[in-house]
């Protein structure tokens, strides 16, 4: 028969590391929070934006509604003071552990505690967005200039394009992409340059030797193909645009002057007495063909209107 003893062995534990007196370290805290946070109105506004009063009644609020406690660290009012001069003043975590004789993983656990607590209260401290304008605001020299953007362009704003087939017709319709496009701000006949490409394309002056190596074969490397300039075929592009425009214009204007020299023209013409309704028939047609001499037959009176009239009669019919 066997029999087996086991001896326990006593194991080699580390040495307890012996702290100091920490009453020493507590009254130190109690007076940073009694000289520098609470000892006056002033002190408190600088150093949390609170004042003393409605600082003691926001941590009520979170004792009430048990959104924050008291712990083995920090009470409800220093664990506020903290977040609220981290906040206040964007003091990093390790100046807060520092002044406060706290940690780094005690100041950010109780950061984030805090700052939970307050989403808490969201529907009763914060305040929804209104897109109503404020009637202090609402008619106020002082603050009208800044809530118009750009009135000059309010004419431009959900206008037709006038002359818009015909343009598409002319560009097309499709959007430019690449070399071709142009901000909002870039005139269509302007050509931008680009400064990087300006700058090393220097001259060479005529007395200017330019070195060449001696020992380039055929293992050398190759030179770099230009690449293609496009500015010909953008300059060419621009100028149909801007041509396209003017023609625009131009049959625009020339339409409406047609129309106001011969609206009522004939109405005028028919009643001038002494002329034959041939005669005046021939006038018109001649009138028609030239809206520019209609335009300033319109503005005489019925005297220099049969002046006119007798003269063409007598230049184109000699016989009458």
């Amino acid at each position: 028969m066997i029999a087996l003893v086991v001896q326990s062995r006593k194991r080699k534990r580390r040495e307890a590391i012996t702290y100091a007196p920490i009453d020493e370290r507590d009254r130190m805290r109690r007076e940073y929070f009694d000289n520098k946070i609470w000892k006056n109105d002033t002190i408190c506004v600088n150093m949390l934006r609170l004042g003393r009063e409605p600082f003691f009644r926001f941590c009520q609020l979170f004792r009430d509604r048990n959104l924050l406690k008291d712990t083995i660290h920090l009470t409800i009012e220093q664990q506020v003071v903290m977040f609220l001069h981290t906040v206040g003043h964007n003091i990093r975590n390790m100046v807060i552990g520092t002044n406060f004789g706290r940690s780094g993983e005690v100041v950010s656990r109780y950061f984030k505690t805090v700052l939970h607590a307050i989403g808490e209260l969201r529907d009763d401290l914060i305040r929804k967005p209104s897109l109503e304008t404020q009637t202090k605001i609402e008619g106020n020299y002082r603050w009208d200039p800044y809530f118009k953007a750009h009135p000059e362009d309010e004419q431009y704003l959900n206008k037709t394009i006038t002359h818009y087939k015909e343009m598409v017709n002319i560009a097309g319709g499709s959007m430019a992409t690449g070399q071709y496009a142009k901000g909002s701000s870039d005139p269509l006949a302007t050509e931008v340059v680009n400064l990087e490409e300006e700058t090393t394309k220097k001259p060479t002056a005529r007395n200017e030797e330019v070195a060449q190596s001696t020992n380039v074969g055929s293992s050398g490397p190759k030179p770099k193909k230009a690449k293609p300039n496009p500015c010909a075929e953008d300059k060419l592009h621009a100028t149909i645009l801007a041509s396209s425009e003017r023609i625009a214009i131009a049959i625009e204007k020339s339409t409406s002057s047609e129309n106001n020299a011969i609206d009522g023209l004939w109405e005028s013409m028919k009643v001038l007495p002494g002329f034959s309704l041939d005669h005046l028939a021939h006038y018109y047609a001649y009138l028609v063909d030239n809206p520019h001499v209609a335009m300033a037959f319109k503005v005489l009176e019925e005297d220099q209107r049969k002046v006119w009239v007798s003269r063409y009669v007598k230049s184109t019919f000699p016989e009458a």
